[in-house]
């Protein structure tokens, strides 16, 4: 079996050297130094008129709408620290952890573009050609058409079902340099859709996708810097789908961005710290939706590698948060369904504007008792949070013990302690296998839609239902601090010509306001790819995703059950091109009044790369 290097990526993508598709690149980077500095510099800067946010499809030029293929962020959150002039990190920490948040490039070259980057329905079969290539740096042009037919526009109740043919065209440059003191990526792909039908929403959506990390001073001073801009789903309480042709009034452009400095330094016997600030930014086009800022410092001092069985970690860290503008009313009501009298967040003010701050302090001993085994205790102080929304900073202790052991093949972590809302618990499982591969994590988490949105999660955008499948497809409203209690599970089995992914997980939201209804998000895929013939391959995929409300707001928002099922078939006609058509089937059952649907669509598909 194959080696996997991709924990981030669920078992059912392509990302690096996974081998099967990805359908969304969380990242992108450049191929010169100028346009890598161009991507750090211009961060803070509003582009273009319209469409990221999202963690699209490699191509955000839809995939076939026949198929649900599966795609993940990272769910743990964890950073890298920067890169030497090979690629590698400078400094291995088991504490970047700890960092909410993914920045700068990560990887190389070669990796991202064994990745695919077809946009297609399949992954790329081994006929297709690879980038062109010079002196460390790589740059690919491929092109992306296809013709829908879908008999529900808008995933509308069926009476109200509005058939149509939908067009797309969506050119893709991509672009990695590796070499020197600049390290990047870079991804642009217009996409234009035009409907047979309804032309009022013929549109061009611009997606980019960029990260970059300059060596400013080599093993000391680091910059990193990434920018996304693109369409993602406003709130999932109404019909919706990650396909930018598809339920079109549910979406709004988004830009995100974050530029990090940050300082290693060898503290001798004490060991090696890091010391990075961040500035980040969510924005977008709809002034409905709320705007989110951070300003974040983060330390962190590591106990040397030949420390013995003895090990140290310490972490302080502060995010403030600020959230501004936004009108959930307005929103909804360009909604014919749906009563903005009934509203799901009755927390949120037509003009509100809001801080919140997620601190946290600590430290982290371990013993290696053997070979395979580690003991480990934490303690520190956290923020604590009230019932008016507001918080205590560092004001509540908390402690935690548990043991990491690990194997050739295992790996089995666990913690038990307490924190400011109480009893707390962690613990992660995960198998490595001939065949197959499997794990499965619990843990528990301060956070807010805002600060997820920053940490890019939620953002599952893009051209292929399904999207977002290590979490929930999220609302870009902000209803305040919540805990969060996270399980995510992945199982791949990879067998001579059958590779089969199943991703599960489950979101227990307990917000702090007293005046929040708490939430539970389930989800699952599963996709089986069979290799008919070497150029030929069959792909069936399903998608699910559900919401419970603890609230008494079934008229608006409430429960809902998302089912997506489709089927595609692909096959590669040169070493340059790929044809795919597929099939799928989507509906909802929801407890909100006319929030039911189903929907039907056929796609036919052709990619070439140039």
């Amino acid at each position: 079996m194959e080696r996997r290097n991709c924990e981030s990526v669920s078992w059912s993508n392509s990302n690096r050297d996974c081998g099967v598709i990805v359908t969304r690149l969380r990242r992108a980077g450049v191929g010169s130094s100028s346009m890598l500095m161009v991507v750090a510099l211009s961060a803070m800067i509003w582009p273009f008129d319209r469409a990221v946010g999202q963690e699209t499809d490699s191509a955000a030029a839809a995939a076939p709408e026949g198929v649900v293929p599966t795609s993940t962020s990272s769910d743990s959150g964890q950073s890298t620290v920067g890169v030497d002039e090979g690629g590698a990190n400078p400094l291995q920490t088991e504490s970047s952890r700890t960092f909410d948040f993914i920045s700068g490039f990560r990887g190389d070259c070669q990796s991202y573009f064994s990745s695919d980057l077809t946009g297609g329905p399949a992954a790329p079969l081994p006929v297709l050609s690879g980038p062109r290539r010079s002196a460390g740096r790589y740059t690919q042009l491929s092109l992306t058409a296809s013709e829908t037919y879908t008999d529900n526009l808008n995933r509308d109740p069926s009476d109200q079902a509005v058939s149509d043919f939908i067009t797309e065209i969506s050119p893709r440059l991509d672009a990695c340099a590796s070499t020197g003191r600049v390290h990047g990526r870079l991804s642009y792909s217009p996409q234009f859709v035009l409907y047979a039908h309804n032309s009022e929403f013929n549109d061009i959506y611009n997606t980019v996708e960029g990260e970059t990390t300059v060596d400013l001073w080599a093993g000391h001073l680091y910059l990193d810097a990434d920018t996304r801009y693109g369409q993602t789903v406003v709130d999932p309480s109404i019909s919706f789908s990650q396909s930018n042709s598809l339920s079109p009034r549910n979406q709004t452009a988004t830009w995100s961005s974050n530029i990090s400095p940050y300082a290693i330094q060898s503290l001798g016997p004490v060991g090696t710290a890091l010391l990075r600030y961040r500035y980040g930014k969510v924005l977008y086009n709809d002034n409905d939706v709320p705007d989110s800022t951070i300003n974040a410092a983060y330390l962190n001092i590591t106990s040397p590698p030949d420390r013995g069985r003895l090990s140290w970690t310490a972490d302080v860290q502060t995010q403030k948060v600020e959230r501004s503008g936004g009108d959930a009313r307005q929103f909804f009501r360009g909604f014919d369904n749906v009563d903005p009298d009934q509203p799901l967040f009755d927390d949120v003010d037509n003009d509100n504007s809001d801080t919140s701050y997620f601190d946290r302090a600590s430290l982290e001993l371990g013993y290696q008792l053997s070979r395979t085994l580690t003991i480990l205790a934490q303690g520190g102080v956290e923020d604590d949070y009230k019932d008016d929304g507001t918080n205590d900073r560092l004001s509540q202790p908390f402690y935690s013990g548990g043991f990491r052991w690990a194997s050739g093949y295992n790996t089995l972590e666990a913690h038990v302690g307490h924190r400011f809302y109480g009893q707390s618990y962690s613990a992660s499982v995960s198998h490595d296998g001939p065949v197959a591969d499997a794990s499965i994590s619990y843990d528990e988490q301060a956070t807010s839609a805002g600060l997820n949105a920053l940490n890019g999660n939620g953002f599952g955008t893009g051209s292929i239902p399904g999207a977002s499948l290590s979490g929930p497809v999220e609302s870009r409203f902000d209803r305040g601090v919540f805990v969060e209690k996270r399980v995510t599970g992945r199982v791949g089995i990879d067998m001579a010509r059958t590779s089969t992914g199943l991703t599960v997980y489950r979101r227990v939201r307990n917000y702090q306001s007293g005046d929040a209804s708490d939430e539970t998000y389930n989800g699952a895929s599963v996709e089986t790819r069979y290799q008919v013939t070497p150029r030929t391959s069959l792909i069936p995929a399903v998608r699910w995703q559900n919401r419970e409300s603890n609230g008494d707001n079934t008229d608006f928002g409430g429960g809902y059950n998302d089912y997506e099922t489709g089927v595609t078939l692909a096959r590669a006609v040169s070493r340059s091109s790929q044809a795919a058509v597929g099939y799928a089937h989507a509906w909802r059952n929801g407890e909100r009044r006319n929030s039911d649907y189903k929907e039907n669509r056929v796609t036919l598909q052709f990619f070439k790369n140039f």
